[in-house]
């Protein structure tokens, strides 16, 4: 059964696939003849490349753009969202330095990115990831676009020439083609070898042995797309006498050509180095800096770091410094008895007081290995994501991300930008209480190091190996190809005492309800028959129809009366059978139950602290690299903080 629907997913892949290069086909030659025909009424084409070329490019962009603001129109979201799909904006970092602007570094960056708005591969890479995302995808909000999609079609480019080679066919429309091929390609090339590294740095899913093979194709097809763009003019100049010249051997009158070859051997060479074998050195456990004094970090975050110390050699323990408005006060002063007695037991390097936020802000000069905690009011996240992201090799920041909806398009472009992966941004539910549901939704290996699985008397299998494998098998046998048909998630707390950002509750904790459940129903925005039974700061309780119909079920209550509770329940079918997963968050476990089985598992007992969990995460992303897009909690944070906002903003009026 499994091996006959992995058949027919390859199908569909390949059917897709083949419609979209026949779309792609159909959309270029449409579009092209109509510039050459409307270039021909003023001149001759063959005698104006130049010309040509650049009205290609802007048709094709003027129709990219069209598209994209009628499809902000139709979505009702006023952005233009093919654009931004098609291609990634460079960020104000990318041109601005210490305050200092760079006009030059501004344009280059900016007429890549134009330029690759016009690519007929991005295109059909955002067709592919239209038809193949949905919310399951364990990576992110869209599918990813295998190599051999990009493979494939500039395969059928070269196919295109070879025959022009072989059979002599020229014409118009051919040699417009043919000029368009000289730019996607130099564009690609340029900007996979050397501008990604500006707008999106380590978030290719390739490898670089992929784009290799490309570039060493793509030089030869563009020698030959333009010896039969100038053969008009010179009909004597072959192929091999241009790539010749694109390689260096330029002559005078041809410098442009010289630079290109430069390049184009530079290229080459970097990527072949690029691909021997490095060594990666584990880092050393960094210093710390924590900006915020308040109840998180008291109550949960230093002691979770004081435990994880604990778990290390004494020689590997970096220090911990504090700031926070209140400069002085002594640590040890604090309430907390076992941050006093751990504090002391482990020797650290003598940092008690806690120091001048303004000391932080005033420094100029980056640290060494750091990771720095953002753990402030969440309206000024950003100002500390801002400062220490060119002084610390690694931040933190506390959820949620930020209260101030005209903050969210910031970080929408920071995620996209160098800095994503050496950010680490915190989901207290997602990364902790609910890290098994997490984990049913987003198999990810990273969590399993903070999972366990428990045998039948209740108690957790301490043989990694066995415990993983029986995880893994749980997963594939019940859960995977299954739909959720009900989802309900249940948060009684006590009240609340401290003074809550705007949006209070509703983006505070009840943010965490409707994250669980985007993880199995879709993101928020796309729920149907959303109705609030109650929407109060004190009691929020929601039901909606998420992916598929399947009901959703919220409710937080904030009310020191009534007994606590943290749960959810999830009802799956697979291939006609039932199952029940029911999760207690408290106790960061669940029970999955099926065909008269049941399967528990949950957090390890080492990880049950406040923060434990999420604190020796951070640690492991920076040390191995991991990347933090992959684990962190930024899962669909800034989409349902969006959606919670405008319902704050609207329920306002």
């Amino acid at each position: 059964m499994k091996n006959r629907r992995g058949i027919h997913t390859s199908l569909r892949e390949a059917f897709s696939g083949l419609f979209i290069y026949l779309f792609l086909v159909l959309y270029i030659c449409a579009s092209i003849a109509a510039v050459i025909g409307i270039c021909s009424l003023f001149f001759d084409p063959y005698d104006y490349p130049l010309i040509v070329a650049l009205a290609e490019v802007g048709t094709l962009f003027v129709i990219s753009f069209f598209i994209s603001v009628i499809a902000g129109v139709v979505y009702r979201t006023r952005k233009l969202e093919m654009m931004n799909k098609l291609v990634t904006f460079p960020g104000e970092w990318n041109y601005n330095w210490q305050g200092g602007y760079s006009i030059i570094v501004f344009l280059i960056l900016h007429i890549v990115t134009f330029f690759r708005s016009v690519s007929l591969l991005q295109l059909g890479k955002y067709l592919y990831r239209r038809h193949h995302t949905n919310n399951k995808d364990v990576g992110s909000n869209r599918a990813n676009v295998p190599p051999i999609f990009q493979e494939v079609y500039y395969i059928l480019w070269i196919i295109f020439l070879v025959m022009q080679l072989e059979t002599g066919w020229f014409n118009e429309l051919v040699f417009g083609l043919d000029i368009y091929f000289i730019i996607e390609s130099l564009t690609w090339i340029l900007y996979y070898s050397v501008f990604r590294r500006f707008f999106e740095e380590r978030y290719s899913i390739y490898h670089v042995l992929e784009h290799l093979p490309l570039v060493l194709m793509l030089i030869p097809m563009q020698a030959v797309a333009y010896a039969r763009v100038v053969s008009h003019q010179n009909p004597d100049l072959t192929w091999k006498d241009v790539l010749v010249v694109m390689l260096g051997q330029a002559e005078n009158n041809l410098i442009l050509f010289s630079c290109i070859g430069f390049l184009y051997s530079a290229i080459v060479i970097s990527m072949i180095l690029s691909m021997f074998p490095t060594e990666n050195v584990k880092r050393g456990n960094p210093d710390t800096i924590i900006v915020g004094a308040g109840d998180v970090v008291k109550c949960r975050l230093l002691p979770a770091m004081l435990r994880r110390m604990q778990r290390i050699p004494e020689n590997k323990r970096g220090k911990i410094r504090i700031y926070d408005l209140k400069s002085g006060e002594q640590i040890s002063s604090w309430e907390e008895e076992q941050v006093n007695t751990m504090w002391g037991a482990l020797h650290l390097p003598k940092e008690e007081k806690i120091h001048s936020v303004f000391d932080l802000i005033n420094s100029k000069n980056p640290a060494g290995e750091q990771v720095s905690w953002i753990c402030t009011p969440s309206d000024t996240h950003w100002y500390y994501l801002e400062l220490l992201r060119g002084r610390s090799e690694f931040v933190v920041v506390e959820k949620p991300i930020t209260s101030r909806i005209d903050e969210l398009e910031r970080y929408r472009e920071f995620i996209e930008s160098e800095y994503r992966n050496q950010t680490f941004f915190l989901s207290y539910y997602l990364l902790e209480k609910a890290l098994p549901l997490t984990f049913l939704a987003r198999p990810r290996r990273l969590y399993l190091k903070y999972l366990s699985g428990y045998d039948k008397d209740g108690n957790q299998i301490l043989d990694e190996k066995r415990s993983q494998n029986m995880i893994g098998e749980c997963y594939e046998r019940y859960l995977g190809g299954g739909e959720v048909r009900r989802f309900s998630m249940t948060i009684i707390e006590k009240s609340e005492t401290r003074k809550l950002p705007r949006g209070g509750q509703l983006v505070e904790t009840f943010m965490h309800n409707c994250i669980i459940a985007s993880l199995f129903a879709g993101l928020p925005s796309t729920w149907t028959d959303v109705h609030f039974k109650s929407l109060r700061d004190d009691s929020i309780e929601m039901i909606a129809r998420g992916r598929n119909r399947m009901s959703i079920h919220l409710l937080l209550q904030k009310d020191s009366r009534k007994q606590q509770e943290q749960s959810a329940e999830i009802l799956m079918e697979n291939n006609g059978k039932l199952m029940r997963i029911q999760a207690d968050l408290t106790k960061k476990n669940a029970v999955i139950y099926a065909e008269k089985e049941e399967f528990s598992f949950g957090v390890k007992e080492q990880f049950l602290g406040k923060y434990d969990v999420q604190c020796a995460m951070v640690y492991d992303c920076f040390e191995n690299g991991v990347r933090t897009a992959e684990v962190d909690g930024l899962y669909n944070q800034i989409e349902t903080l969006e959606w919670l906002m405008n319902l704050e903003k609207k329920e306002a009026r």
